[in-house]
């Protein structure tokens, strides 16, 4: 089940433990999302610029693995990798620039997770797997629509 996550074995407080810290990284994200760009840009001239590069990192990398660990029984670590993955590099396709290809991946994510789950009841099919292949296909479609 830590492989391919089990949905159905989700609970009510399993929930709104993630709620919780889902939204405690948003927010974090959302306060620090300059200085967190900076650092993505160049984080060399952010330490220049008196920015904490050293804390912004750690908080970053601390806040992921808290989501991740909280994840992996529901969704599968096979589907985290493939939901850190793939919606970023198709929305990167579309070369708009960091703040809009941060909202279009988190999009192409939350898609993929819901037309995934309505095909996995429709047809049956593990809920997971269901979801990476809506990835895919959109992945597909992306490369598609922006050739270059």
């Amino acid at each position: 089940s830590y492989l391919f996550g089990s949905i159905l074995s989700v609970s009510n407080e399993d929930l709104w433990v993630m709620g919780v810290f889902g939204s405690l990284a948003m927010a974090l994200l959302l306060i620090f999302f300059k200085e967190l760009y900076f650092i993505a840009f160049d984080e060399e001239v952010a330490r220049a610029g008196g920015i904490r590069v050293t804390l912004l990192n750690f908080m970053l990398v601390s806040v992921i693995a808290i989501i991740i660990a909280l994840s992996i029984r529901v969704v599968g670590t096979l589907l985290i990798g493939a939901l850190m993955v793939i919606p970023p590099v198709a929305a990167i396709r579309f070369g708009m620039g960091f703040f809009k290809t941060t909202i279009l991946s988190a999009l192409i994510a939350l898609l993929s997770v819901v037309i995934g789950l309505i095909g996995s009841y429709i047809f049956a099919l593990p809920s997971g797997a269901a979801i990476v292949l809506c990835l895919l296909v959109i992945f597909v479609i992306a490369l598609a629509v922006n050739r270059r």
